[in-house]
């Protein structure tokens, strides 16, 4: 049963993420208006429930405040946005915007 309320648009970018005291770099591979899909080479990708800031390099100075809901079998890990404010919230649509527009025109 298919779970996302936000169709998922192809996304290439750099996510900086933030755990606690751990930072480390991850590749976005999507995004949506709920939530981001990000790979990492870490031996251990973060647990399921645990909060994470995301920082988009180049895309965007704000920090997401997101919550990891899912591990892939190949390490990559899904994440959902939390509380976000109303500036981080139209960063997000103006990123997926974007990405979408990208997608649709040639080259």
């Amino acid at each position: 049963m298919e779970r996302r309320q936000h169709p998922r648009i192809i996304l290439r970018a750099w996510a900086q993420c933030l755990s606690g005291k751990r930072s480390f770099l991850c590749a976005a591979r999507d995004i949506s208006l709920g939530g981001m899909l990000l790979e990492t080479q870490l031996h251990a990708a973060p647990a399921p429930g645990e909060p994470l800031s995301i920082t988009l390099v180049g895309l965007s100075e704000l920090p997401l405040a997101c919550e990891v809901v899912r591990i892939a079998d190949d390490g990559a890990f899904a994440v959902r946005y939390v509380d976000l404010s109303a500036e981080s919230r139209e960063d997000v649509q103006r990123i997926v915007a974007a990405a979408a527009e990208s997608q649709r025109t040639p080259g």
